[in-house]
Order: structure tokens, then C-alpha cells, then sequence
């Protein structure tokens, strides 16, 4: 990438003022799968897979999400990386998994480990970027935006609104 033109990089993530395509949103899973290369699979106990699941596998895709439209594919990636590197019993990451993964990513209240699933994160990422555009008119992003595509918000502004 070239400095001073899109795409660029920044604090990690890819800008771009287009949707992000599929092969950069890719970057992500590679991001994910180059930290599991470096993990002794073997070493790790379900419990130790479990923290480095939720605390680094879970969080890489985190700013990504927060920030950018990221397709359902990306996501089912992500997961599937996270569940290789879960039920893996050595360094060539094959294994039988023991337990649905719906089960495992359930909260512990429900019996499971309470890993976060990738399309989880995105819809709670999504509803937030919704809550702030409806809700918080001094963000720049929620101004440049409604400023744009002319957005306007039907309970707030009743005269504006039509109804039928």
C-alpha cells in the first residue's frame, strides 16, 4: 500500500472509503491464524485454549468490527479458526470435536465457557453503530453520515416524519 492513498493501514485495520473487499477483509483471519501458529497446542490445557480463545482469538477482530462492514464468511472464518485451535490435541490441528460449538460459546449460566462467537460480535458492533446514529448527533462519524445520506430520526422530528 502506498502512503497517502487508500487503502491504508491504520492502528492495524484497513481504511478504505469504499466497502472493505473480501480478500482485505480476509487480512483478519489471517491475523487470528498467524497468532494459533505460534501457540504450542499440545502444552495448552481445555482451560488455557479457553482463555487464549476468549482473550486473544475473540479480540482480534474486535476494532475491525467496531469500525467496518464485515461480511458473514469473515466471521464463520474466525470461528472456525477459533474452534480448530480449541478442540486441537496437537500441532497439526486436527481433532473430534467433543461438544457442539453452540454449546461451548453459551454463557456459563447456560453450562458453557461463554466464548464469543465472530457474528455475535458483529450484530452487537452493528446495534451499536445504529444506538449512536439514532442517539448521539455530536459524533463527527453520526454528522458526516446523517449529513450525507440525509437521515433523520422519526421520533424525534415529527414533522418530517409522514406517516401513512
Amino acid at each position: 500500500m502506498k502512503d497517502g492513498s487508500f487503502p491504508m493501514q491504520y492502528l492495524g485495520d484497513v481504511l478504505t472509503p469504499k466497502r472493505l473487499s473480501l480478500k482485505l477483509q480476509n487480512k483478519i483471519c489471517e491475523k487470528v491464524d498467524s497468532k494459533i501458529d505460534h501457540w504450542a497446542k499440545d502444552l495448552l490445557s481445555q482451560a488455557g485454549k479457553t482463555t487464549m480463545t476468549n482473550i486473544v482469538i475473540c479480540a482480534i477482530p474486535v476494532y475491525t468490527l467496531m469500525t467496518s462492514w464485515v461480511n458473514e464468511k469473515v466471521c464463520e472464518k474466525i470461528d472456525t479458526s477459533a474452534m480448530s485451535f480449541f478442540w486441537a490435541k496437537d500441532n497439526n490441528m486436527k481433532s473430534a470435536m467433543m461438544v457442539s460449538w453452540k454449546r461451548i460459546t453459551a454463557s456459563r449460566k447456560n453450562g458453557g465457557l461463554s466464548l464469543r462467537e465472530a457474528a455475535i460480535m458483529k450484530k452487537v458492533m452493528n446495534a451499536k453503530k445504529i444506538f449512536e446514529l439514532m442517539n448521539e448527533e455530536d459524533k463527527l462519524w453520526v454528522s458526516i453520515y446523517k449529513e450525507k445520506y440525509d437521515i433523520w430520526h422519526p421520533w424525534k422530528e415529527k414533522d418530517k416524519w409522514k406517516g401513512s
